[in-house]
């Protein structure tokens, strides 16, 4: 199938094949995209999957469906169902209902998912300091200042102002603002005393 390449500011965009999808203004993709490049400076909603060898975005990316890719960079905001990526890099908002699987992550704002499952995390609020007010899939419509989540499992795992359930890694680092019911780890951990944890389990 022959592909090829968008360069849009606004209106629809068939889904499919394309080799890079650059979007300004405000664009709607239909269908499915399997893209080599996707670079969103504006407001794109895609109605189907992603699959991408890099995204970057600086405007605002509503997806429909799962994504893909090699690398993700989000410096706007980001709303999925499911991501997988090898490199996901945060550093604007980033909303996930499903899961995140990713072997290396680093965020340094707020991040909303459900599970996230990984090699190295780091999870670290920037200079973000408001409140957002947002609807957490199955806890309905709530104001936070902090990440939240439900379960992190990965080999290395550093976090601050960010709330959960459980997580279980190798090292564990929890800074300041950290809220979670249960840590697991095999090696190490290294907890600050602002740090709030109801369990922690050495298995």
């Amino acid at each position: 199938m022959s592909k090829t390449s968008y360069n849009k500011s606004w209106g629809n965009i068939k889904g499919g094949h394309i080799d890079n999808l650059n979007i300004n203004g405000l664009c709607n993709v239909d269908d499915d995209v399997f893209c080599d490049t996707i670079l969103v400076s504006g407001t794109a909603n895609f109605e189907g999957n992603i699959h991408s060898d890099i995204i970057k975005i600086n405007g605002v990316v509503n997806i429909a469906g799962d994504v893909k890719a090699d690398s993700i960079e989000v410096n706007g905001v980001l709303n999925a169902q499911n991501i997988e990526a090898e490199k996901f890099t945060i550093s604007g908002i980033v909303k996930v209902d499903g899961d995140i699987n990713a072997e290396n992550l680093e965020a340094k704002s707020i991040c909303l998912f459900n599970n996230l499952y990984g090699e190295n995390i780091v999870i670290k609020r920037g200079p973000f300091k408001g409140t957002l007010n947002v609807n957490i899939k199955g806890q309905g419509d709530i104001k936070t200042k902090l990440s939240v989540f439900n379960e992190i499992e990965a080999t290395s795992i550093e976090l601050s102002h960010i709330t959960g359930k459980r997580i279980s890694g190798e090292h564990i680092v929890l800074g300041e603002n950290v809220e979670i019911d249960v840590v697991e780890y095999t090696k190490t951990i290294s907890l600050n005393p602002k740090s709030k944890i109801k369990t922690i389990i050495k298995l």
